[in-house]
Parts: C-alpha cells; structure tokens; sequence
C-alpha cells in the first residue's frame, strides 16, 4: 500500500502504488493508495493512523529503510508472537483477528493482493495469520486472496476515541490523543460548523445514533445527506442518545460519507469551566495539545496552544516556551538536529537561557536523530525529558517540560509506529469546539 502526492509518500515507495492505480482501468474497483495532489493533511492520516493498516505501513517502512535498525528490533517481538502464539500476550491474537475482520469489512475490501517481490516476509506472514482470508490464484510473486465476509461483522455501537471508532471519523473532528495527567472524558470533538461522518455500508441500515453532549446551550445539529438536509435535532447540555433515522440509496456500496452540520460554535473562552472540555482537577493553564509525527507517520509537529497552533513546524525539534501563570507564548525555536550539525548545540543553548519554572512544550517533525548530540540530550534533561532519541531514526515524540525538574518529571510520548499526542485537555486543534461525542451505534433493519 502507498499514497503519494508529489511531496511524500505513505506506505509504500515504490512505483507498484502508480501501477495499482493504473491497473483499475481494467478491473474498475477501488484500492486502498494511489496518487494524488496538494492533499490536506487529514487524507494521508486517515489511512496512516488508522487501526490494522498502521502497522501494514509500519512493516514496510522497518523493512526498506536502512537507518530503521531500531524499528526492526522493535518488530522482531511481533514476528516471535506470530511464530510462537503462546508467548503472545494472552488474547492478542484473537484480538488482531476480530479488528482485521472489523476494518476490512468497514473499508469494503473484497479481496486482498500480495506482491510478495515487494512485501516483507512479516508482512505476508501478519497478513495470512490474521485476515480472514482464502486463496484464491497465484502468479510468479503475485498472491490473490478472497476476504471471507462471513467473518466479517460490524459492532453494532462503537467508542469513537480508539481502535474502529477512528474510521468512522470524516474531516472537521478533534485528534486523537493520549492524556498528560487527569482522566479526560473519552469523546471527540467537533471542531467546525460542519463535519464529516463515514459509514459502513450494510443493507439494513437505517440510521445512526450518537451520544452527544454541547458545551453550551442552544445547540442544534442537522443530518446533511447529498447536499440536503434530512433530519435535525437539538443538542442537550448532558450526555444523551441522538437519533438519525435515514435510508441509504438501494445501490449504495462502500463507505458511505454523511455531514453532520451544527448551527453553533463556542470559543474556548466561552466554555473555559465545562468539565468535560476542561477538567477540574487539571493543572490551570492553556488548554494544550501536542502532536509529533516522524516522516513516514505524518510528517508534522503541531503545538496547539488554546486551539492555535504555535509550532514552527520545521524538521527536527520545534520548541515552544510558555508562561504558565499567564498561559502566554513567549518564544518559539525549531532546531533540525537531522541534518544541521550546529543544531544541537544551538537547542542546548536556548534550552539552558530559558528561566526556572517555564514550560517548554517540544514536538518532533521528519526526523530528528542524526546529528543529535549529547549536550542537546542533557538540555532536554533538564527540563524534565527522558528520552534520547539517538539510533530512532524518524520516531514521533512529543512532550511538556519544565525547566529545572529531574529527568523523567516531563510529560512525554514516544512512538515508532504512528503519531505522539499529548493534550491537558480536550484535544483541541481549533479555538472553538460545538459539541463532543462519544460513541455512535448502527441502527439495522431489525434493530430496536
């Protein structure tokens, strides 16, 4: 799998992603990858961060990259679970199955082709482990499989925050992001006026609900289907079910893209005690949000102060310093210590000038590991950061530090396989929100 728009690409580089899109002249199906231009940075991180497909574009990534020694080490775990299933963690394997099955059947995948010339040998040996799969031709290093649909069943209600739930998420909604220090109410955020919801299609469906809450009162939001709206409803101050009732077209297939379209948006400042958006027992201060992402994850480093990005987002370390009483930025630096052998020495220095007590909050973009020395890894110690990203070649990190805490009292994420996000709040990458919502369940023909 690859997708490429000029810039970078995702997954796969290689020719083999033009030639699949060329391929469809013959046998007219969609693919998941491709070519396309000037995309916003949503279309590739949807496919990039979603459930089973990460760790597709993970594996392929460890095995054509020479710097990913690290990666690869980090893989050998998942290639030891798959040959040996009892030293697996107990369940695992079970559950690669169920979410393989859950994803292909939400995406509509019919049928899986493995260029075996172009795969690694884990990728091939994931794959047959846990699709549902059943041969179906072999030519050269060409292998067709049929997805076995009786195994492939949707939940009928489902968590949008994690795992599935992702994939029903269109454009227009807050990120997904781990917590720094307080439990956060597990939601998503719509962040615009309109936004998108993807379906998957069944034929039984008819409709949607969704447990949905607004910060604040007057809110109503509308079902908006091929341009039109088909159903409205007001949205309550307090969790609660909503209902959608709505027949997709008889020849509908695939994912099915609906906007859900709200008459109001709330500024943060309007909203700054709703407890769900920003709780109580969280450390005061800016809401925050932090996203690292190593090149062939995202390739971006946003810092979201209050819903405004403050990040250079520049390759290599982008640092943003804070007051924490006053909640006001004070500077920003990047330092790309991938290719510029001055930068570590220069981030050392800005780290050691910056007073007692501020915050630094610090994302990745690209890479960062080349030319990182050891005085930029003491620096980034003495604002309470742990990690040494020396030998993880283009890994996410993301994290908040303060000057003068120990090492290890930083707020900080590491990844290897998909973005690192971090927030003290709601992950809000806007400065106004209109309503969370937490889970949504299918409506079918027979349902209740």
């Amino acid at each position: 799998m690859g997708w490429r728009n000029g810039a970078r690409v995702v997954g796969k580089k290689d020719v083999i992603i033009m030639f699949e899109q060329w391929y469809q002249t013959a046998h007219h199906r969609p693919i998941l990858g491709g070519n396309t231009s000037r995309n916003p940075e949503f279309k590739f991180q949807y496919f990039s961060e979603a459930p089973l497909l990460d760790v597709l574009i993970t594996m392929i990534n460890a095995a054509d990259e020479p710097f990913h020694q690290t990666l690869r080490s980090e893989l050998s775990r998942l290639e030891t679970w798959l040959a040996r299933p009892d030293q697996a963690p107990p369940g695992w394997l079970a559950d690669q199955r169920r979410q393989a099955a859950e994803v292909l059947r939400f995406l509509d995948v019919a049928y899986v082709m493995i260029h075996r010339d172009r795969v690694p040998p884990l990728l091939e040996q994931f794959v047959l482990a846990v699709f549902p799969l059943e041969p179906v031709a072999e030519e050269r290093d060409i292998a067709l499989y049929r997805v076995r649909r009786d195994e492939a069943s949707m939940p009928s209600e489902v968590d949008l925050t994690e795992g599935i739930g992702r994939l029903f998420l269109g454009e227009g909604w807050s990120p997904p992001a781990r917590p720094t220090e307080v439990p956060l109410i597990k939601a998503v955020w719509a962040q615009r006026h309109e936004v998108r919801l993807l379906l998957p299609e069944t034929a039984t469906l008819r409709g949607f609900e969704l447990l949905a809450y607004a910060p604040g009162p007057g809110q109503t939001v509308s079902l908006i289907v091929d341009g039109q709206e088909v159903a409205r409803a007001p949205v309550p101050q307090r969790w609660e079910w909503i209902r959608f009732s709505w027949s997709p077209p008889e020849d509908a297939e695939g994912v099915l893209p609906v906007r859900l379209r709200f008459d109001r948006l709330y500024r943060l400042d309007e909203v700054r005690d709703d407890p769900y958006l920003f709780p109580s027992d969280a450390r005061p201060g800016p809401a925050l949000l932090i996203r690292s992402a190593g090149e062939e994850v995202g390739d971006f480093a946003h810092i979201y102060v209050n819903g405004v990005d403050r990040s250079p987002n520049a390759r290599g370390y982008n640092l943003v310093l804070l007051d924490p009483d006053t909640g006001q930025v004070l500077d920003a630096a990047a330092f790309d210590t991938h290719a510029d052998a001055q930068a570590s020495q220069a981030m050392a220095a800005w780290l050691r000038a910056i007073p007692r007590g501020a915050w630094v909050l610090g994302a990745v973009k690209d890479e960062a590991s080349l030319n990182l020395t050891e005085d930029a890894v003491m620096a980034l110690r003495e604002i309470g950061v742990a990690t040494d990203l020396r030998g993880r070649f283009r890994w996410s990190h993301a994290f908040i530090g303060v000057k003068g805490a120990a090492p290890g009292e930083a707020q900080e994420l590491l990844s290897a396989f998909r973005p690192a996000s971090l927030t003290t709040a709601a992950p809000l990458s806007r400065p106004q929100v209109a309503s969370g919502v937490a889970a949504l369940r299918l409506i079918q023909q027979d349902g209740p």
